[in-house]
């Protein structure tokens, strides 16, 4: 767990220090740069972290159960209680992991068409294959994560 100092910052530097790291934050470009930048910020302890809040709120957003969450991400059951008071109390978070999840509907129903078209078997095609497709693509869409 990361340590934070026990001497206190005066409030104004605290302030400054906030506005420095907002302000690298919001002049990344692009993934490659995001991915950059957060492997010389963080340690990985810390990445791991925030990756584990970001699935749980994902998780949230999917109505998995918290049982499942602390079996998929390794989480306790307190920390999953944690993160689910700390989702329903923001707006951002909702909002954000509610686009993404209809924007991933949206491409699984096309994705559900075009398995469709290609697991029905037609004369002369190769029943094997297109069933194993189809049977995978099932598999995918039982994973919550």
């Amino acid at each position: 767990m990361p340590q934070i100092s026990k001497r206190d910052l005066p409030k104004d530097k605290l302030n400054k220090a906030f506005d420095l790291f907002f302000d690298l934050i919001v002049n990344i470009n692009n993934k490659n740069q995001a991915e950059t930048l957060l492997q010389e910020l963080l340690t990985p302890t810390e990445k791991i972290m925030i990756a584990k809040r970001i699935a749980c709120f994902y998780l949230f957003t999917k109505d998995v159960p918290s049982s499942q969450i602390g079996q998929l991400i390794k989480l306790s059951q307190s920390t999953i209680c944690h993160f689910k008071y700390l989702f329903n109390n923001s707006h951002e978070i909702k909002k954000f992991f509610s686009k993404r999840i209809n924007d991933e509907q949206i491409k699984l129903f096309l994705k559900d068409i075009l398995v469709d078209f290609i697991g029905s078997t037609r004369k002369g095609s190769d029943w094997s294959f297109n069933k194993k497709i189809y049977y995978q693509h099932q598999r995918e869409r039982k994973q919550p994560l």
